[in-house]
């Protein structure tokens, strides 16, 4: 018999100022607001959807309790304000202060990432 896939567990989501395609999605494991190798990551696409993935549950269990961080380079594209000229971040606190898997990176969770901290 072939071998069992093993489970995976995923974080998806859409990073909306208008839609944004081309940014990094990333789960800051060490908390220093920068993406590091190793760092479970997506590039977001034309909808400005995204989906990390991971076989490992207790990594997946770690994660969810990690900022969430979209980083918006020079040249990703916005569907309301089109091609973005100067870089930025959206931040959200944690997956599990979204209340669910389905996250939304946007201003507004920028704007209460830094009223937590």
């Amino acid at each position: 018999p072939a071998p069992t896939p093993a489970p995976s567990y995923f974080v998806e989501g859409k990073v909306v100022d208008g839609y944004i395609s081309g940014a990094t999605v990333y789960i800051d494991q060490n908390f220093n607001f920068s993406f590091d190798e190793g760092e479970l990551s997506a590039v977001t696409v034309e909808d400005g959807s995204f989906i990390i993935e991971t076989t490992d549950d207790e990594l997946f269990q770690c994660i969810i309790e990690r900022p969430i961080i979209a980083n918006v380079p020079i040249g990703a594209f916005d569907s309301t304000l089109g091609e973005i000229t100067e870089p930025y971040d959206m931040i959200l606190p944690s997956i599990s202060d979204a209340g669910n898997q389905n996250v939304i990176l946007s201003p507004f969770t920028s704007l209460l990432s830094s009223a937590i901290s």
